[in-house]
Order: C-alpha cells, then sequence, then structure tokens
C-alpha cells in the first residue's frame, strides 16, 4: 500500500508519469477558467467605468437636463413627441409607436434616464406649460388647463401643487400683481 502512495504522489509531482489524459484535461480546464475569469472582470470593469446615470432633480430645468446628458436617441424623440403634443391626449403606447420601439423598453429606458414615467413626464411637461402661460398671457385657469391638456379641475390643481406648491389660483395671483 505504501508503494500505491508513493506512485500516486510520484505522479502529481511529475506530469511525465501517471495517467496521460490528466494534465492536458487540467491545462485547459485551467485556461478556460482563466479566460472566465478575465472576461468577468472586464465586464465588470466595463460597468465600473461607465458615467454613473443622473436623475433630474424635480426643480431642475427640463431643457438644462436634456442638453447636458446624452440620452439614448428613443428618449430623446419621445420628449420631441410630448413636448410638441402635450395639449393633445397621448399614451406611452402611442409615443412607443412613433418613436418605432415597444412600450415596454421605452418605459425602461424613460426611468433610466429621467428618473420618470412616461406619464409623470407628460404631466411635468403640461405643468411647466403651464406655469410659462401664467407667466406670459393674461389667460384664465380654465383657459391654461384646456391649453395644456388637463381639463380636469382637480387633477390640474394636484399636479400644480405637487410641481409648484402652490395651487393655480394662488400662483396667479403671485405672478400678476
Amino acid at each position: 500500500m505504501d508503494s500505491t502512495v508513493a506512485e500516486t504522489t510520484a505522479a502529481a509531482r511529475d506530469p511525465g508519469t501517471g495517467n496521460p489524459i490528466v494534465w492536458p484535461a487540467t491545462l485547459v480546464v485551467g485556461f478556460n477558467l482563466l479566460l472566465f475569469v478575465f472576461w468577468f472582470f472586464s465586464r465588470r470593469r466595463q460597468r465600473w467605468s461607465e458615467q454613473p446615470r443622473v436623475v433630474s432633480k424635480p426643480d431642475a430645468s427640463r431643457k438644462d437636463y436634456q442638453e447636458t446628458t446624452l440620452l439614448p436617441l428613443a428618449v430623446t424623440k419621445a420628449i420631441e413627441i410630448i413636448e410638441d403634443n402635450c395639449a393633445e391626449e397621448m399614451s406611452a403606447s402611442e409615443i412607443a409607436r412613433q418613436v418605432r420601439i415597444t412600450t415596454r423598453s421605452l418605459s425602461r429606458l424613460f426611468i433610466e434616464s429621467l428618473g420618470r414615467t412616461i406619464p409623470q413626464y407628460i404631466n411635468l411637461v403640461r405643468i411647466d406649460k403651464a406655469i410659462e402661460l401664467i407667466k406670459e398671457s393674461e389667460k384664465s385657469e380654465e383657459q391654461i388647463r384646456q391649453e395644456v391638456g388637463i381639463p380636469d379641475a382637480r387633477r390640474f390643481d394636484e399636479l400644480f401643487r405637487e410641481r409648484t406648491g402652490q395651487t393655480p389660483a394662488e400662483y396667479i395671483q403671485k405672478e400678476r400683481e
């Protein structure tokens, strides 16, 4: 029995002895393991070196955010569609169809890029347009609601207060004094 142990340990030390398949197989497995480790860490390095995604703050200007970041093309096109047609009734699926991307993909890109869902962004654009109209015109609150595409007074008040901290009537009074 001692001779078997001695032969096994000698074979482990000297690759020229023992089973001729063990060493080439060990080299192949080791090489593949080495390739996998290299591949894994190179992918991790790519992810670590990517710029972190910046989520816009609620009070940050949308235009400034769009100009200082590289948004995916689909998101940029969707933003243009939303801003050009903010007064019209639109859905995420309609916008995705116009951009020629699936609704799910566009929604995911919106959340990753802007930190908002598509409906949240549509409402943000509408309220910003309402603020702009209040500052630049003498239109009534009802006219402004109709022009930005939110005919429901309660919903408009809720969204406006969420964005500005004031009701539309308070904001109009403050701006027009």
